[in-house]
């Protein structure tokens, strides 16, 4: 039986073109992914702009446009309430805040190569309120696996009794406080965390002061990986004694 070669040469042309029309069909994937990370800390600050930046685990250049938070929460009016850096393939995102702004958001919306996109990008808590502020004297990571060693210097605080960590995804272990003339030594034990990329979270100090006790927020905001512990060491205090 002799075949046609006309009629082959349409046959494979329909395949041909069956294919081209399957494959644009397909739902295409974004080329940028994001980060999920869990963000939540309180700052006592009077005003400041908080800058997040929005990693990405990709290794494309491509540069995402049309930013927004499509599920940004604030319980204060702010004008803007946030903004973008663009026309880079770093994005930041800037939010305002003052003394009784709380702000939330987890979902970024984007345009890319003109589709609009969604990215699940964690969880952001971030709360200014009245109150009372510490530096910390020092904060490295400890020696031992998933450990933070910190140092605070004495003041007119009271007695340091407890300190927590204002972020309940990072679970911490075990808290040692211990003290000499000048300084107070935390070592904070976490455990492990495989939901998030980073937490960011800074600490709560509670002091007995008298028949009652004072709170104090760690103005370091602390960065842990998943894998690599604290990605941070800083000294605000080189006096030791």
């Amino acid at each position: 039986m002799k075949i046609n070669k006309k009629v082959m040469l349409l046959l494979a042309g329909a395949v041909c073109a069956a294919l081209l029309l399957w494959f644009f069909a397909q739902p295409k994937h974004s080329l940028a992914v994001f980060q999920r990370n869990s963000v939540k800390y309180i700052h006592t600050a009077d005003y400041a702009v908080e800058t997040f930046f929005l990693e990405r685990n990709d290794s494309s250049d491509t540069i995402v446009r049309e930013t927004a938070l499509s599920d940004f929460k604030a319980d204060t009016k702010l004008d803007p309430a946030f903004w973008f850096s663009e026309d880079d393939p770093d994005l930041f995102v800037y939010v305002p805040m003052i003394p009784g702004t709380h702000v939330q958001f987890h979902t970024l919306q984007y345009s890319e190569q003109g589709k609009v996109k969604t990215a699940d990008i964690g969880y952001y808590d971030i709360q200014y309120c009245k109150g009372s502020s510490l530096q910390e004297a020092e904060i490295a990571s400890g020696s031992q696996e998933r450990s933070i060693n910190i140092r605070i210097r004495k003041g007119a605080q009271g007695k340091l009794k407890a300190v927590e960590a204002v972020n309940s995804d990072l679970r911490i272990k075990a808290a040692t406080i211990t003290e000499d003339e000048k300084n107070y030594r935390i070592q904070l034990h976490y455990l492990p965390f495989s939901e998030y990329d980073y937490i960011y979270t800074n600490l709560k100090y509670t002091y007995e002061l008298g028949s009652g006790e004072e709170v104090y927020y760690g103005e370091q905001v602390l960065p842990i990986h998943k894998t690599a512990g604290m990605v941070l060491n800083v000294i605000f205090d080189t006096s030791y004694s």
